[in-house]
C-alpha cells in the first residue's frame, strides 16, 4: 500500500487567497475605469462650458475602451473559476486526508 499523500494545507489557503484579491482587485479596476469614463466623457453639451467629445476619434477610443474592459471581465471571470477549483479541489483533499487518517 503506497504511503498516504500530504498535503500542504497552507499553500492552498495561501492561492485561496492570492485568487480573491486578484478577482477583487479586477473587478474593482474595472468598475473605476467604467466610473471615471461616464464621469469625463459623458458629460452634457453645455455652451461655454463643455462639449462632448464625439467624432472618428472618440469612436476608436470607445472601441478601445470596451474591449479592454472585456478583457478585464473576463480576468475576473478567470479568476473566479479559478478559485472555485482550487476551493473544491482543497475540500476534495481534505476530505480524502481525513478518510486516509
Amino acid at each position: 500500500m503506497p504511503p498516504p499523500v500530504q498535503y500542504d494545507f497552507t499553500a492552498a489557503a495561501e492561492l485561496i487567497s492570492a485568487l480573491r484579491y486578484l478577482h477583487e482587485k479586477v473587478t474593482d479596476l474595472h468598475d473605476l475605469r467604467r466610473r471615471r469614463h461616464d464621469a469625463d466623457l459623458e458629460c452634457p453639451d453645455t455652451p461655454g462650458v463643455s462639449v462632448p467629445w464625439r467624432g472618428r476619434e472618440r469612436g476608436v477610443f470607445d472601441a478601445d475602451f470596451q474591449s479592454q474592459q472585456a478583457q478585464l471581465g473576463r480576468l475576473a471571470g478567470d479568476a473566479d473559476a479559478l478559485l472555485k477549483a482550487v476551493r473544491g479541489a482543497t475540500e476534495n483533499a481534505r476530505l480524502a486526508q481525513r478518510r486516509a487518517g
